[in-house]
């Protein structure tokens, strides 16, 4: 099996490779999928594209909504077509648990619950929306996941890494609204993603570690795990509009359980 993962830079697309080389032949061209062309020549003899490049700051798709959707909805769509037209057979594509808004523990097939708060979110769901079509017309596989909150190696970008940073510099922290998040585990995750490489149904899985941490509890373990004595203020710059907030979020993974798919990392535990 030959597989492209897109979002080369990115730290999933790092860990997914580092655990299927070796197993598959993999490609990782580092093109730029809002190029046509690019991924017209990129997206071909391979069985399977692995889609990761996006763009993932929620909080900064509000500042920059059009720019977001553009590049994760045109990137995806450009893959899309550059599948279609060179005949690649399955897509596997990362969404988020976003769509959900401040819903929680959501079946993957309640529509009903969709209810996006912010143009991150709403990319992501056109994109979905955009691969079933692709499905139905042109026979396109897909396998379609919800993560949560991802963490772990190699992570620059995200509330973890900017946590650790600053406790390790700075006692003094500050946060806008204490949110709760579902932390998974980015090997988690791939382990999911190798799970359903050979799969022949199409599907939408929700993953996630199936338990809450408010961001308050996050700098707890934080600062003691770094034995560091941290003042939390709240910033009234840094408090996002009660509208457009989502205030929780846990997966409900019962799906994916089904084929054998556990979470095996603890936030606390891996972080210690």
């Amino acid at each position: 099996m030959i597989i492209l993962v897109t979002g080369s830079k990115g730290f999933v697309c790092k860990n997914l490779v580092n655990r299927i080389l070796g197993r598959y032949e993999v490609k990782t061209n580092d093109f730029n999928v809002l190029n046509f062309d690019e991924c017209l020549s990129n997206v071909s003899k391979v069985d399977v594209v692995v889609h990761l490049a996006s763009k993932i700051d929620a909080s900064e798709s509000l500042k920059n909504p059009k720019d977001f959707i553009y590049n994760n909805y045109i990137g995806t769509l450009n893959i899309l077509e550059a599948m279609r037209i060179n005949k690649i057979r399955k897509l596997i594509f990362l969404s988020s648990q976003g769509i959900y808004g401040n819903n929680i523990n959501v079946d993957e097939d309640d529509i009903s619950k969709i209810s996006v708060l912010e143009p991150y979110s709403l990319g992501k769901l056109l994109c979905e929306n955009t691969i079933q079509l692709y499905s139905r017309v042109y026979g396109i596989k897909y396998v379609i996941f919800r993560p949560s909150h991802l963490y772990g190696f190699n992570q620059n970008i995200g509330i973890i890494p900017l946590l650790l940073n600053k406790i390790i510099t700075n006692p003094d922290i500050e946060i806008g609204n204490n949110v709760n998040r579902d932390f998974l585990n980015v090997e988690d995750l791939i382990d999911a993603v190798i799970m359903t490489l050979d799969m022949e149904d199409n599907c939408i899985f929700n993953l996630g570690s199936g338990t809450q941490t408010t961001l308050m509890q996050l700098i707890e373990i934080i600062s003691k795990i770094l034995n560091k004595k941290v003042n939390v203020t709240i910033n009234k710059d840094l408090v996002r509009n009660a509208k457009s907030e989502r205030w929780h979020e846990l997966a409900n993974t019962n799906k994916i359980k089904f084929l054998g798919w556990y979470p095996k990392h603890e936030l606390r535990t891996w972080l210690n």
